[in-house]
This record gives C-alpha cells, structure tokens and sequence, in this order.
C-alpha cells in the first residue's frame, strides 16, 4: 500500500499537476498562441467544430484549454519508470528492512515456540542467513529521511505549481 500511493498517486499526480501548470503558464506567456490555437481551430472538423462551441473563436479557446491536459497526459510514460524505481528505492531503505526485521522476530519467536529455542537464538541465524537487516542507527536515519523526502515531495510540487498558476493568473 505505501508503494502504490507513493508510486501511483502521491508522486505523479504532483509532477502532472506541475507539467500542466507549466504549459498553462507557457501558453499565457507565448505571443500568439491564441492565434495559433484559432488556426487550429478554424481546421477542425464540423462535428468538433460544433462540439466545441460551435464558432472558430470559441473552438479556440477550447484548444488553448486542451494543450495543457495533452501535456500533463504526455508525460504519463516519460514518468512511470523513474517514479517506481525511486519509490523503490526509499521502502528498501526505509519500511522494508523495519518490516523484513518484525517478520524475522515472528518467525523466531514461532520458532523457538516449535523448538523450545531462545527467540534471540533462532533471530540470530535468520540474521546470519539473510545479512541485508541493517537496522543500525545510522540506517534508520537514512531510510527516515528518504521516507520522509518522499513524503514532502508531491506537497513541494503542489505548491510550486500553485506559485506558478498565481504567477499568470
């Protein structure tokens, strides 16, 4: 579940809602845009023509407003990879060795029940046979603060995206 909303919610929602921040800002500032998008518009088809207004001017407006969404959907495959190897990247240095460690503690303490075995005995070989459960104070420091650069990031976006749609509002 934190993978998912990290991956597929937090994160590249933000970084679309800034791409189309950008391209709204982009088409406010570009000379002639409008002019361009009425170009556009005067070429559409009958049943787009009147399905966006009905008139070459309103049908422009109307691209203006579909040139941010294109982009903001453009990015979509140009974002997938990175945001997931990342997301992967912060719970393997954060939730998964905290999570992997309880699930050893469980499994020792099944079996020392199942053994008659210290707890601490049998949690020692899980540890010598899977030696990746660093859980030393400095590993908890990184893996809070990439849990927590994670976190911050699509709230950073947001209101960067915010600063920029005030900027040409």
């Amino acid at each position: 579940l934190p993978w998912h909303l990290l991956a597929s919610v937090f994160i590249p929602g933000s970084i679309i809602h800034l791409a189309v921040s950008l391209a709204t800002a982009a088409l406010a500032l570009t000379p002639g845009a409008a002019g361009l998008a009425a170009g556009a518009a005067h070429h559409l088809p009958a049943p787009l023509l009147a399905a966006a207004g009905g008139d070459v001017q309103s049908a422009a407006g109307q691209v203006l407003h579909a040139v941010p969404t294109a982009v903001g959907l453009c990015t979509i495959p140009l974002i997938v990879h990175p945001i997931d190897s990342t997301v992967h990247e912060v719970l393997d240095l954060s939730a998964r060795p905290v999570l992997e460690n309880l699930v050893d503690r469980l499994v020792a303490w099944e079996e020392q029940l199942l053994r008659q075995e210290s707890a601490e005995e049998v949690y020692r070989e899980l540890a010598e046979e899977d030696g990746t459960r660093d859980l030393s104070a400095g590993a908890v420091a990184r893996g809070s603060a990439a849990l927590v650069g994670a976190l911050l990031f699509p709230p950073a976006l947001f209101s960067l995206s915010g600063v920029i749609d005030q900027l040409h509002a």
